[in-house]
C-alpha cells in the first residue's frame, strides 16, 4: 500500500481554468519536489513524477492541456529541476510499460513555447594563448 499519491504534479484536463494566457488544464501540486514518491519503480529516489490524467490510447490532448504540459516543463527546466525528461517506458526496468501514449517531447514545444536551450557542453581541449598587450598599456 502506498502512503500517498505517486506524483509530484498532476495535470487535470477536465479541470480547465482561464488564465491571462488563455485556457489551461489545472496543475495540482500533490507532493513537495524534494519528497520521494512512488511513481516509477527503482527510479523513485532520483526522479519526479508528473501525471497527465486521462487515457491517451483513446483520448486526444486538448489545447489547454498541451499548454499546461509545455508551461510546466518550461518552468521546471528554467528552475533547474527538469534536466532529463523520460516516460515510464524509458526508465530502468520499465521498458515493458506502454506509457507515455503520446509524444510528450513534441508537446514541450506547444505553439512555440520552446524549452530554454541547454548550454553546450564544455570542450574537451582548451587552447591557452598569451594575450598581446595593446599599445599604451
Amino acid at each position: 500500500m502506498w502512503p500517498g499519491i505517486g506524483y509530484t504534479f498532476i495535470i487535470e484536463p477536465k479541470n480547465v481554468i482561464n488564465t491571462p494566457n488563455g485556457k489551461r488544464a489545472m496543475i495540482v501540486y500533490a507532493n513537495d519536489i524534494d519528497k520521494l514518491t512512488y511513481h516509477v519503480g527503482n527510479s523513485n529516489q532520483f526522479s519526479l513524477g508528473i501525471c497527465v490524467a486521462g487515457d491517451y490510447r483513446y483520448d486526444d490532448i486538448d489545447e489547454a492541456t498541451l499548454a499546461s504540459i509545455a508551461e510546466l516543463h518550461t518552468a521546471l527546466v528554467k528552475n533547474g529541476i527538469g534536466k532529463c525528461d523520460k516516460a515510464h517506458n524509458e526508465m530502468p526496468g520499465y521498458s515493458w510499460k506502454a506509457c507515455c501514449e503520446y509524444n510528450y517531447r513534441e508537446v514541450f514545444d506547444w505553439k512555440g513555447s520552446k524549452t530554454p536551450a541547454k548550454p553546450s557542453p564544455a570542450p574537451d581541449v582548451y587552447t591557452i594563448q598569451e594575450c598581446k598587450k595593446r599599445r599604451g598599456m
